[in-house]
């Protein structure tokens, strides 16, 4: 019994080990307008099944408004568009990164997990650690647009949109959502 026991705890802890490893080889970079994870380039069309595949089976699906694809290790959230008849589309709207923990209460598609990977922009390597001024003193390029609350910027550049939210201070990355701009197509 106790080498049952103990061989279960092994399992269940390298399981773990293997999750946390998994998350942190997850790799993100924007640049010149493309967005890739794991050098699947999700720009191309934003169709789902090429981001579940370079990122691999969703912990959880939820139909909504969009249908999500919650993704607990990676600390990540695919939002699928559905059609006019409520089904998924195949098509992403935005994808978002959670960086450090945020309120959860009543949030279901939140991953239970946080984003260990890498995260680029241009040339800027991001944590949760980056503050407001940092980032937009290194992201020139991008051009700040409304956004719809406070502690949050979105910049836009070459077709896309990034979203950042931060905490009150503006001293500590909360989230990123990155998606296809569509305001630039009205």
């Amino acid at each position: 019994m106790k080498q049952f026991l103990a061989l279960t705890l092994f399992v269940l802890s390298a399981a773990s080990i293997d999750a946390q490893s998994a998350a942190q080889k997850i790799s993100v970079k924007i640049a010149a307008g493309k967005f890739f994870i794991n050098n699947t380039e999700v720009t191309k069309g934003w169709k789902q099944d090429a981001a579940s595949v370079a990122l691999g089976g969703n912990d959880r699906r939820r139909a909504g408004y969009n249908t999500t694809h919650s993704y607990d290790d990676f600390g990540i959230v695919l939002f699928e568009r559905n059609t006019d008849d409520k089904l998924p589309s195949g098509i992403l709207s935005e994808v978002q990164f959670y960086m450090a923990p945020m309120d959860t209460a009543n949030n279901k598609v939140m991953p239970k997990g946080l984003f260990v990977g890498k995260l680029q922009i241009e040339d800027l390597k991001l944590t949760s650690a980056i503050t407001a001024t940092q980032l937009q003193a290194k992201l020139k390029d991008y051009v700040p647009t409304d956004s719809y609350m406070e502690h949050n910027f979105r910049l836009v550049y070459k077709g896309l949109y990034i979203y950042f939210f931060f905490n009150n201070e503006e001293t500590q990355l909360l989230k990123i959502s990155v998606g296809p701009d569509m305001r630039a197509k009205e």
